[in-house]
């Protein structure tokens, strides 16, 4: 499996919205996804962990960077930032230096 195919991971629950639409807008943006359900108590454990204890779904990973829910995503998405993030825009930036502004 390449890096390109390892750019985002999606945690979601079966039948939430929010997670469909993110599902939508990563696919519109052409960025490749997995997806983990809460499903099972493991996954419930390993979702609390890497979110931090985050209670709401879905909640997003680009380059395993913790970016948060579907209204972050959206966000990044308008103002052009996904594309930057991956190295579509002009320069590529890591996730950190976008973060600081660098």
């Amino acid at each position: 499996m390449t890096k390109e195919a390892e750019i985002a991971t999606i945690w979601t629950r079966t039948n939430c919205p929010a997670c469909t639409k993110a599902k939508r807008l990563l696919d519109s943006k052409q960025i490749p996804w997995v997806e983990k359900k809460l499903n099972s108590d493991a996954n419930k454990r390993q979702f609390a962990l890497q979110t931090k204890g985050a209670r709401s779904v879905p909640q997003i990973f680009i380059d395993g960077v913790h970016i948060g829910g579907f209204d972050s995503l959206e966000k990044y998405s308008k103002r052009g930032d996904l594309d930057e993030i991956l190295g579509r825009g002009r320069k590529k930036r890591n996730l950190f230096q976008w973060f600081l502004g660098r």
